[in-house]
C-alpha cells in the first residue's frame, strides 16, 4: 500500500514534467501543420525533330550555370524542305527564262512582220501612185480629145449649114463627142478615187487588200494574244518566284540556326528527369530533360487559418529539416488564403491536399551546392518535409522565463524533443 502511494508521488513531477515541456513552448510561438522543401524544375524542350548527339548527364548530376545539358541535331526533315524549296525556285526560273525567250523570239517575228507591212505598204503606195499618173495621163487626153473633137464638131456644123457636109457626118461627130466626154468623167473619177486612196494608206497605215497583206496582219493578231498570255504567265511565275525565293532563305537560316541545339543551364541545379540515350529521335515540343534549379529553393507551409494575422511578408520562422539536428532561421515571402485557386504548375515535391482550415505560406531559404555530392543526390533536399516554428509576439521577459523553466525541466527530466526546436531570446 506504502509502495504504490510512493511510487504515485513519484510519478507526479514527471507527468507534470511532460506537460510542461510539451505545453510551454506552445505559449511562445506556434508550428506549421505542414512544410516541405520545394524549388522549381527548368525543362528543355525540343525546337525541331532531330537526335540527341550527346545525352544529358545522369540522373541527380550537378549542373552549374553555363554548362552544356546535352546536344540534339536536326534530322534531314529541313534538308528536304530546302531541296524541295530550291528544286521549285530552280524550275520557276527556267520557266521564266523559257517564257522570256518565248516572248522575245515572237517580238523578233512581230518586228519583222511590221517591217513586212511597211515594205507591203511601200509598194501599195508605189502601184497607187502608178495608177496615179496612168489616170492622169488618161484624163488629160480625154481632154484634148474632147477640145479637139468640139473644133471639129462646130466646123461640121459651118459646112452642114453651107450644104457641103452630110447629116450623117455631123452625127457621128456628135456622138464622138459625147463618147469623148464620158471618157474624160470616168478618168477624171478614177483618177480621184486613187487619190482618196493614197491618202487612207498615208494616213491609216492602212493596206490594199493582197493576200500577202491580209495574211501578215492576222499573224500579228495573233502574235498580240500570244504576247498577252506569255506576259500573263510570266507575272503568274514571277509572283512565285518572288514568294519562293525569302522562303528558302528563311529555311536556310531557320536550318543553320537550329541545326544544332546545345542548351545551356542557366542555373546551378541537378538533373531531375535525365535525356533519352544518343541517337534517340525526338519530335518538335517534347520534353527532353528536366533540371531542379537549386538555386531558387523555398519550403512551402501550410499554417492554421486563425494564425494568418499573425504572419506577414518578413516574418522570421525558425526551420528544422526532419531527421536534421540543425536549425536556421527564413523568412517568410508570400501567403496565400485557403480558398485561393491557382493554375497548376509541375513542381517536384507534393504540395499538401486543400484545406479550408489552413493557409499556404512560402519562406525563402538558401540556395543549395549541387557540387556537393551529398547535396546532388539527395536534390538539394527538395521533398524533405520540415518542421517550422513562429514565435508569439510575447515579451522579452516572458520569453526569458518560459525558457529557463522550459530548460530546468528537460534537464530534470532528461527530455530533448522540443528544447532544441524552440528558438532562444537572442533568435530574430
Amino acid at each position: 500500500m506504502i509502495g504504490n502511494r510512493t511510487v504515485r508521488v513519484l510519478a507526479i513531477p514527471f507527468l507534470v514534467g511532460a506537460v510542461a515541456s510539451i505545453l510551454l513552448p506552445r505559449a511562445t510561438g506556434f508550428a506549421a501543420n505542414y512544410a516541405v522543401v520545394n524549388a522549381p524544375v527548368l525543362s528543355v524542350t525540343a525546337p525541331f525533330e532531330g537526335s540527341i548527339q550527346q545525352a544529358s548527364g545522369a540522373l541527380a548530376s550537378p549542373v552549374v550555370p553555363g554548362d552544356v545539358l546535352l546536344d540534339l541535331r536536326a534530322t534531314r526533315a529541313s534538308e528536304a524542305e530546302i531541296a524541295r524549296l530550291e528544286a521549285r525556285k530552280q524550275t520557276l526560273t527556267a520557266q521564266l527564262a523559257a517564257i522570256d525567250a518565248e516572248i522575245l523570239r515572237a517580238s523578233l517575228l512581230e518586228a519583222e512582220l511590221v517591217e513586212r507591212l511597211k515594205v507591203e505598204k511601200r509598194h501599195a503606195l508605189d502601184r497607187i501612185r502608178a495608177r496615179i499618173s496612168v489616170l492622169s495621163a488618161d484624163r488629160d487626153a480625154a481632154a484634148t480629145r474632147v477640145e479637139h473633137l468640139q473644133r471639129q464638131l462646130e466646123r461640121a456644123e459651118f459646112l452642114s449649114k453651107q450644104r457641103a457636109l452630110p447629116e450623117a457626118q455631123l452625127e457621128k461627130l456628135r456622138y464622138e463627142l459625147q463618147e469623148a466626154y464620158h471618157h474624160q468623167a470616168r478618168a477624171a473619177a478614177m483618177l480621184a478615187a486613187e487619190n482618196v486612196a493614197l491618202g487612207i494608206v498615208n494616213a491609216a497605215n492602212a493596206l490594199d487588200a493582197s493576200d500577202l497583206a491580209s495574211y501578215t496582219r492576222q499573224r500579228l493578231d495573233e502574235l498580240a494574244i500570244k504576247h498577252s498570255d506569255l506576259k500573263t504567265r510570266r507575272a503568274f511565275n514571277a509572283a512565285d518566284l518572288a514568294a519562293v525565293t525569302p522562303l528558302l532563305q528563311a529555311t536556310k537560316d531557320e536550318h543553320r540556326r537550329f541545326q544544332n541545339f546545345r542548351p545551356i543551364a542557366p542555373a546551378s541545379g541537378v538533373v531531375w528527369k535525365a535525356s533519352r540515350s544518343a541517337r534517340t529521335a525526338v519530335s518538335v515540343g517534347q520534353e527532353i530533360m528536366q533540371v531542379l534549379d537549386c538555386s531558387r529553393r523555398y519550403i512551402e507551409v501550410s499554417v492554421n487559418e486563425r494564425f494568418f494575422d499573425r504572419i506577414a511578408n518578413g516574418s522570421v520562422a525558425t526551420v528544422r529539416l526532419r531527421g536534421s539536428s540543425e536549425t536556421f532561421s527564413a523568412s517568410v515571402v508570400s501567403l496565400r488564403g485557403s480558398a485561393v485557386r491557382v493554375a497548376e504548375a509541375e513542381l517536384p515535391a507534393i504540395s499538401r491536399s486543400e484545406v479550408l482550415s489552413e493557409f499556404t505560406l512560402y519562406i525563402d531559404i538558401d540556395a543549395a551546392d549541387p557540387s556537393d555530392p551529398g547535396m546532388a543526390t539527395a536534390f538539394c533536399d527538395v521533398g524533405r518535409s520540415a518542421e517550422v516554428w513562429f514565435k508569439r509576439p510575447t515579451g522579452v521577459a516572458l520569453d526569458q522565463f518560459v525558457g529557463r523553466v522550459h530548460s530546468w525541466i528537460n534537464d530534470s527530466l532528461g527530455l530533448a524533443t522540443t528544447a532544441d526546436f524552440q528558438p532562444d531570446s537572442k533568435s530574430p
